[in-house]
């Protein structure tokens, strides 16, 4: 790269160069505000919040940055935490969090992982702002559809096109808003795979999360103080005997590590939310859910879930259907010029006219579901793990458009749901729920609380290398075997 823009990426992340001081080449305005710390998992976020002041400043181009979030991805800690600073926004107001973070940071000489982490974390989370009328029935019918065009939602709001960019402008930067959508990798010969845990006593976690941070194919993985339990979710390339590989060797590992394990295969998932809780700056608590929750009383679904269901694999859909769709479930409103430039910059080439027939043909077959990201004082998030039979299954997919906003996942054994809530209702939701192992046909109900919901790896990243044939993506079965990375045990 020249003069001040930044730093050459061409050939970096050979074996000769070290990614820490490569990044540290990076130039901004507020280097002196960066502490020097010996912690490659600290230095992690140090160097995530390097390349967006970078790119805030505009020191660093969109380019070079690409470079460097590739080298931010060797140091391990992106599998524990994935964090890409590329995908976030860039406005003056994070510019500023970031800055008043680090200078914390400086003031009481707090130079550990976790501190630094959270320094990054919370200048990304959202101040909770009062939103105006006119958002909130903006964001309303974006809720239902994301991909509405602005002259459309103009004219059901029966406000001006200029209006209406003016409010999603607003909705982006008070409050966060953005739209994305999941996708049945299954279609490319890619299986998702949700793990519950609880880990054995006397076993260090830490020391396992770090182990099993090296395997490939983890998208997430969370466990907080709050609870025992735990989750991984993976994506298993290759079709049915590399599963059976991964599965065995995930069962060979709950005799010395695990205390329980519970492993579901995705069948189907969703989101949902229910805006009209929201009343000024209050969410509303859904009595009528208590009702849907008990099965001695009656409880029709008023209205069936958005779904998307793995259909498993489908020699139609080519591996630049899948580069577009991957693409469009990070940003599902974005232009299809965007979408052309975002494929260009990672050296993918499709013309604006069969990007725009591939996308038929993924919506028209409900390959992709997109769905809007908000939170507006839904402070709290649970992750609760019911396993349950198909009647209480289906139930239970009914309440989720009556809950504030919920992401869930079907699976054989039963359904996960993630629930954001309001804080002041938190304990409300966890007794709700709980109380379902009251009800025949449900087996158990754990949860999960944590306040961030953690982020995960991108499928971009999991898949980058694999090798794409015409039964999809494959991998060989032995680097399926979990057991394989855990080698300090």
């Amino acid at each position: 790269m020249k003069d001040q823009k930044g730093i050459s990426v061409e050939g970096l992340g050979d074996g000769d160069l070290n990614p820490s001081s490569v990044l540290s080449q990076i130039r901004t305005p507020y280097d002196d505000l960066l502490p020097e710390v010996d912690d490659p998992s600290a230095q992690f976020y140090l160097d995530a919040m390097r390349i967006y002041l970078g790119l805030s400043t505009g020191t660093l181009s969109f380019e070079d940055a690409l470079g460097a979030t590739d080298i931010l991805k060797q140091n391990p800690e992106f599998n524990r935490s994935p964090s890409n600073p590329i995908q976030i926004p860039i406005n003056k107001h994070y510019e500023s969090r970031i800055l008043e973070n680090l200078r914390t940071l400086s003031k009481f000489n707090l130079v550990n992982r976790d501190s630094i982490k959270s320094a990054y974390s919370f200048a990304f989370s959202f101040p909770d702002a009062p939103i105006n009328q006119q958002d909130l029935d903006t964001l309303k019918i974006l809720s239902d559809n994301p991909r509405i065009s602005i002259s459309s939602l103009a004219k059901t709001l029966g406000l001006s096109s200029r209006t209406i960019s003016k409010s999603l402008e607003r909705l982006r930067l008070r409050h966060d808003i953005r739209y994305v959508a999941l996708l049945d990798e299954t279609i490319w010969n890619l299986q998702r795979v949700l793990i519950f845990f609880t880990i054995k006593d006397g076993v260090d976690w830490l020391s396992i999360e770090n182990q099993l941070s090296t395997f490939p194919f983890l998208k997430t993985i969370l466990k907080t103080s709050m609870s025992d339990l735990g989750y991984m979710s993976v994506i298993v390339p290759g079709g049915t005997k590399n599963i059976d590989v991964f599965l065995h060797s995930v069962r060979n590992l709950s005799s010395s590590i695990f205390e329980y394990i519970s492993v579901h295969r995705d069948i189907a998932s969703g989101a949902e939310c229910n805006l009209s809780l929201l009343q000024g700056d209050k969410w509303l608590f859904p009595e009528d859910v208590k009702i849907a929750l008990d099965s001695a009383q009656n409880f029709s679904i008023r209205e069936s879930p958005r779904l998307v269901y793995s259909h498993g694999r489908d020699s139609n859909f080519t591996q630049l259907d899948y580069e577009i769709a991957s693409t469009v479930k990070l940003s599902s409103r974005a232009s299809t010029r965007d979408l052309v430039t975002s494929l260009a910059r990672r050296g993918i080439s499709v013309s604006p006219k069969r990007l725009a027939a591939s996308l038929r043909t993924l919506y028209n077959r409900s390959i992709l579901l997109p769905y809007t990201v908000f939170k507006l004082g839904l402070a709290s998030s649970l992750c609760f793990e019911i396993i349950c039979d198909d009647t209480w299954k289906h139930r239970i997919l009914g309440v989720t458009t009556m809950l504030p906003k919920t992401v869930f996942l079907l699976s054989a054994r039963g359904i996960i749901l993630w629930v954001l809530a309001p804080s002041y209702h938190q304990v409300e939701y966890y007794r709700m729920f709980r109380a379902l192992e009251q009800q025949r046909g449900v087996d158990s109900v754990q949860l999960i609380m944590t306040i961030n919901q953690k982020g995960s790896k991108s499928i971009l990243d999991i898949t980058e290398n694999l090798p794409f044939g015409k039964k999809g993506f494959s991998a060989p079965s032995s680097a399926l075997d979990l057991g394989a990375y855990i080698t300090d045990f």
